[in-house]
């Protein structure tokens, strides 16, 4: 889970990757003031205070948060060397760190993270005001809403306007919501598929307002609770689980106020393979059975991919829970678990085009009859495979500096760009991020468009600028657990320089990927 955490000055606990220092200097929550919680949850006995997690906290480059004896506050290049907090969650939404140990009731060492305004320090026992610190959800990433009493996940649906918690799985853009922090900061517009938003009144909205503005409180270990600017949560109710705030006199209902509580999770990456050979889409049949027969993407042929760390290794898992598995004489069937080594396949990218090399070294691909089969020793037509992204009409990118994005206003649709006038540069180090829509194409490719903004164009010297009327030809290669990379149609990745301007011209994929 990424956090910003403000403090009661409302500067942003900020961390630098160069010199380990740590102030609350930061304004606006950037990658300077990103923090990646690992947190566990503390046993509770009965009559239990406010929940608490034991937590470490990870700054920019992966740095440690650590409390010297002194009470000194920095981060250190040393990945072990972090500082083991206790982190409560309160009533009003706050949270308090005290450093772990051997402190009175086993909760912790009795000194508090806390600032003046200015420094960070590490010395306050008991707690005071200045000890609490408002978490703000970091990462605006397509995320999914799983309800653990329920134990379903939160659809929305535009045809009724309506958002229900009850699907088995997150299937689907309905089940995809994107996090915007409204201005300010204090809330938050959740936007739902056809740039729906959630809305206080249990509805979807067209466009934000003050109705879409919600709270969201946070705990730790990706835990999160909606409510409208009165407090009131909002739940799921009713046998189909409408989400809807609480009525005044109604109570939240069997569980009390864990009712209130989602677990957000990244929406993992479904995609569909489409065989140039056979113009037909992979799908499942009755029996695990592959087959290129489908002339559209169904729900048969949509894979949930699992990448491995290394950007080269995947799973695709079917829509019957199993995974694609090679098995003998070459046959491929949907019947794998997740660890069999079967189910291994190395992602080979070629200008839109993947080619996936079994365990033994084989090439999956098309039979005449459509039959899907690794037997081929070399790649060739009938190996090549488009992929697809099945679940997301848009990305939102973000890069070891900052989100992808322009500093240009939208421009009407209707208006082209006037001679001589210079179309706003990309960069990859902004605050907020662009909604980069995707239009799939012919050969694996997509056609990239900020939205309101224009299409991507690609200018002198790889410079990316948005804002074209013309429309170029991008390949998304997936290459890691929500990591992707962009080639450009000048045959390079794409990357963002020192200055945090996006421009083509790298080589290796491996050092330019990007979180999607």
């Amino acid at each position: 889970m990424e956090v910003g955490l403000v403090d009661w000055t409302g500067g942003f606990l900020t961390g630098e990757r160069f010199g380990g220092g740590v102030d609350v200097s930061g304004t606006a929550l950037g990658w300077k003031q990103t923090w990646l919680l690992e947190a566990v949850p503390e046993a509770a006995g009965p009559g239990a205070g406010p929940p608490r997690w034991w937590a470490c906290l990870r700054g920019p480059g992966g740095r440690p948060l650590v409390a010297e004896a002194g009470g000194a506050v920095r981060t250190s290049p040393l990945p072990g060397e972090g500082t083991l907090f206790v982190v409560e969650a309160h009533a009003s939404g706050a949270w308090s760190l005290c450093e772990a140990g051997e402190g009175e009731g086993g909760g912790g060492g009795g000194r508090f993270l806390e600032s003046d305004g200015e420094d960070v320090f590490c010395v306050a026992c008991p707690p005071s005001p200045r000890g609490l610190w408002l978490p703000r959800l970091a990462a605006p990433a397509l995320a999914c809403l799983f309800h653990p009493p329920r134990g379903r996940y939160a659809r929305a649906d535009p045809e009724l306007c309506r958002v229900w918690v009850d699907a088995d799985e997150p299937e689907g853009p309905q089940c995809g919501f994107l996090v915007r922090r409204a201005r300010g900061g204090a809330c938050v517009h959740l936007e739902a598929c056809r740039r729906r938003f959630v809305s206080r009144e249990g509805r979807l909205a067209s466009q934000p307002s003050s109705k879409t503005a919600l709270l969201l409180r946070l705990r730790p270990g990706g835990w999160a609770a909606l409510s409208d600017q009165r407090g009131r949560p909002l739940f799921p109710q009713g046998p189909r689980g409408l989400l809807r705030p609480a009525d005044p006199d109604d109570a939240v209902g069997e569980g009390g106020e864990e009712q209130e509580w989602f677990q957000v999770q990244r929406l993992p990456p479904r995609v569909a393979l489409r065989s140039p050979a056979a113009a037909r889409f992979l799908s499942v049949l009755q029996g695990g059975d592959v087959y290129a027969g489908s002339r559209n993407a169904t729900p048969l042929g949509s894979f949930l991919l699992e990448a491995d760390l290394d950007g080269e290794t995947l799973r695709l898992r079917g829509p019957h829970q199993k995974y694609l598995a090679q098995r003998g004489s070459g046959a491929v069937r949907a019947d794998g678990e997740a660890r069999d080594p079967a189910t291994l396949f190395r992602a080979l990218w070629l200008c839109g085009t993947v080619f996936l090399r079994a365990a033994d070294g084989r090439f999956l691909g098309t039979g005449p009859r459509g039959r899907v089969r690794a037997t081929a020793a070399e790649p060739g037509p009938r190996e090549e495979f488009w992929l697809r992204l099945a679940d997301r009409p848009f990305v939102v990118l973000r890069g070891a500096r900052g989100f992808v994005g322009s500093r240009g206003p939208p421009s009407p649709p209707s208006s082209p760009p006037k001679r001589g006038l210079l179309l706003p540069p990309l960069r990859g180090d902004l605050l907020e991020p662009d909604v980069v829509e995707l239009l799939p194409c012919a050969r694996g490719v997509y056609h990239l468009r900020s939205r309101g903004k224009g299409f991507w164009g690609l200018g002198a010297e790889g410079a990316l600028f948005c804002g074209g009327r013309a429309a170029l030809n991008f390949c998304l290669e997936l290459r890691g657990p929500h990591r992707l990379a962009l080639l450009a149609p000048n045959g390079l990745y794409v990357r963002g320089d020192h200055r945090g301007a996006l421009c083509a011209d790298a080589h290796d994929p491996h050092q330019c990927l990007w979180e999607f």
